[in-house]
């Protein structure tokens, strides 16, 4: 569960913004009474799973991280990061639409790079993760 919240948490940062239609809503019925609904055209609510507590994404953070530093130096380059984002979009359905992924993956890494050092450390990780689950 914690590795989907994890994976979602990923894909939203890396997600482009979407502009909205500034179009105007439609007006309601003359009569007041709403407008009737085919229920076999109406798809159902889907349960939200929760969001991740800081705790527990600094715990995927701390068990994924070390895998993912290659080099072993204690953050991630661009290179590591990148492969790591996009090994993830790939598993995620629907991860690899949506847009351009390698401009998804440099916003989300310009993100996560929280001090500018052109690297991201598992603490710029776990923050950019908890505000944005």
């Amino acid at each position: 569960m914690i590795r989907t919240v994890f994976l979602t948490s990923l894909l939203a940062l890396a997600a482009p913004a979407v502009a909205q239609d500034a179009s105007s809503p439609p007006s309601p019925p003359e009569s007041g009474t709403p407008p009737a609904t085919d229920p076999a055209t109406e798809t159902p609510a889907q349960p939200s799973a929760r969001p991740a507590t800081e705790q527990e994404v600094g715990t995927l953070v701390a068990g994924e991280f070390p895998r993912r530093d290659l080099d072993s130096n204690g953050s991630l380059n661009q290179e590591e990061f990148t492969s790591w984002l996009g090994e993830l979009m790939s598993r995620s359905p629907g991860g690899a639409a949506g847009g351009d992924p390698d401009a998804r993956v440099a916003s989300a890494f310009g993100q996560a790079d929280a001090d500018g050092s052109g690297t991201v450390s598992p603490a710029e990780m776990i923050a950019l993760l908890s505000r944005h689950h």
